[in-house]
């Protein structure tokens, strides 16, 4: 299959973003009604109890993916284009079987540790974790089903079992739970409606991914097996996501260890808010990815470079408005939550400006990552991932919330600095939205 030429890239492009923006639109808005639904129905304790276990299990899942999800996002796209079905179904049955292993053995992991350990907890947070035990798994299965409909180019299907059929299975259920008031809606009953909800979407994902997305030639090849080249790719793409992921998480943890589980959830929550501005790089990245691989490793470095910027653009014009909203209306979309939460401004206004740069700097991450630079990337992240829990050490018991938002913002910065200097100079490509302008 060959790569379309730039003017039909843009098409497709144009195309696919008016499409996965309605998609993800879609999912983010029930996103943020289950939040909204969730913590004014648990209210800041228990729903710190929550995102607490909550971010424990995404870092444990992130363990269970290993990178095998961002794996067949470089290998999936360059088989497909060379016809390589029997590789393209061997990284897909070995990238699914390493991560039902791994996702297993750390489930079971979880429970040990739970036994040993559990005494020490309260009773909400070791329920929570024992169901989040029952949840790692699915999560797992889902992301690398998430991932396969990515690379096989199918940013629809992949967003649709990511956000919006998950979620909306979430708010119904939730909605159904408290509307009938059989049940307290609660820490541990949220993660046993989180199940249900990763249990539908996985099994949907899997029928699309079987029905809809794989080429024929896929299915009637004899798998061939490069384990240890894919691993060996893994590797530096599970270290470089991992920090991302902990960087995401970091936070909320150790303001649970360090403080309470309180500051926990009032933190997500404006965590969560500010996050809404790199969705739409998010997005972008999702129609971008199958091709950045593609155009660097055939030397079409041209439309590389006019690709990254088209996406630049559209990305960090949207990212602008969504700043400027949500810094005008900050108290109102907190006050949403509940009153509690209206604690969380100052962090998220600082929270905003971090995720600003974010997309202002274009796809940095993923540049690195598919054009074979995922061993430097992987040292840079895990550089300012260190720096960030070593940040929020210091900052947490001093500045609470406000300092474990510094602490993420800095880290954000380097990290950003760094890759956008690095491929500027090593691969020649002007990444960010202010060179996409320039360019115009």
């Amino acid at each position: 299959m060959a790569i379309p030429e730039i003017s039909q890239l843009k098409t497709r492009f144009h195309r696919g973003a008016v499409a996965v923006f309605a998609v993800n639109g879609a999912g983010m808005a029930l996103l943020f009604a289950v939040q909204v639904v969730l913590a004014r129905l648990l209210g800041a304790g228990e729903y710190g109890v929550y995102t607490y276990v909550l971010s424990y299990l995404g870092v444990l899942t992130l363990l269970g993916k290993f990178g095998l999800d961002s794996t067949l996002q470089r290998f999936v796209p360059d088989y497909v284009e060379k016809q390589e079905w029997g590789r393209c179904r061997g990284v897909l049955l070995r990238s699914f079987q390493l991560a039902a292993v791994i996702a297993l053995v750390l489930s079971l992991g979880l429970v040990v540790v739970l036994v040993l350990t559990g005494q020490r907890m309260s009773q909400p947070v070791l329920h929570s974790f024992t169901v989040a035990a029952i949840v790692l798994p699915v999560w797992v299965m889902l992301r690398m089903v998430h991932g396969a409909l990515l690379s096989l180019k199918r940013p629809v299907l992949s967003h649709m079992i990511d956000g919006v059929i998950p979620q909306a299975v979430l708010l119904l259920s939730a909605a159904g739970i408290w509307g009938s008031g059989l049940l307290d809606l609660n820490s541990p009953v949220t993660f046993w409606l989180l199940l249900l909800s990763y249990l539908v979407a996985m099994l949907t994902g899997i029928h699309w991914l079987v029905s809809r997305a794989l080429p024929a030639g896929v299915a009637r090849a004899r798998a061939v097996f490069s384990t240890r080249q894919w691993v060996d790719v893994a590797f530096p793409l599970f270290v470089m996501s991992g920090m991302f992921v902990i960087m995401n998480y970091t936070d909320i943890i150790m303001l649970g260890l360090l403080g309470n589980t309180t500051d926990s959830g009032i933190y997500a929550v404006a965590s969560r808010v500010a996050g809404l501005v790199v969705l739409p790089l998010m997005f972008i990245n999702s129609l971008l990815l199958p091709y950045i691989s593609s155009l660097y490793h055939s030397g079409r470095k041209v439309e590389l470079q006019r690709l990254v910027s088209l996406s630049s653009r559209f990305a960090g014009l949207a990212a602008i408005i969504l700043f400027a909203i949500l810094w005008l209306s900050g108290d109102i979309i907190l006050g949403l939550f509940g009153e509690e939460f209206g604690a969380g401004r100052r962090a998220m206004n600082i929270l905003l400006a971090a995720q600003l740069v974010n997309v202002l700097s274009g796809s940095v991450g993923h540049l690195m990552s598919m054009t074979g630079r995922h061993a430097i990337a992987s040292i840079v992240v895990t550089s300012s991932a260190a720096l960030n829990v070593l940040m929020n050490y210091l900052l947490i018991p001093v500045y609470g919330i406000e300092g474990a938002a510094v602490a993420t913002t800095v880290s954000i910065f380097i990290w950003n600095l760094v890759f956008v200097a690095y491929i500027h100079k090593d691969l020649d490509i002007r990444p960010t939205f202010f060179s996409a302008i320039r360019a115009l």
